[in-house]
């Protein structure tokens, strides 16, 4: 699924327009498909899984009703009250997430140069200057 993920997903990025070429270098693109394709990925499963959670949820819920009768209501309160905390936490991840992703895509612009111009970096001795450079990104995060 992945591969024709990636596939499809590079098929359509060489149709951009020649304006669009200028402002997605190859790296960004290719770092943009792998996130992308790893993202699909990752949430397909999932997806599922958000469908039948709340279903689960609330049987669970009943059950405990049932056979404990009132005093099920605390652990039900409890449960209702984590909800906001839990989206509290998951928003924090996400920025926390959106910032990662700006490093590294810094990071991958830096390789992608370097790797691209290994020979020119041999030959005038720039091998400090891309060392620094690296280090500062590594010291960033």
């Amino acid at each position: 699924m992945r591969a024709c993920l990636i596939d499809q997903i590079s098929r359509k990025s060489l149709r951009l327009s020649p304006a669009s070429r200028l402002e997605f270098t190859n790296g960004r693109l290719t770092t943009s498909v792998s996130g992308d394709c790893s993202f699909l990925d990752f949430s397909a499963p999932l997806s599922i899984e958000a469908l039948v959670e709340p279903i689960s949820i609330l049987v669970g819920m009943a059950l405990l009703l049932y056979y404990l009768g009132y005093s099920a209501l605390v652990g039900i309160a409890v449960l209702l009250s984590s909800t906001p905390i839990m989206g509290i936490i998951f928003r924090a991840l996400i920025g926390s997430r959106r910032q990662q992703m700006a490093t590294v895509d810094l990071r991958v612009r830096l390789l992608s140069e370097i790797l691209n111009s290994i020979r020119q970096i041999k030959l005038y001795a720039y091998e400090n200057y891309f060392v620094k450079r690296i280090m500062e990104y590594r010291n960033a995060v």
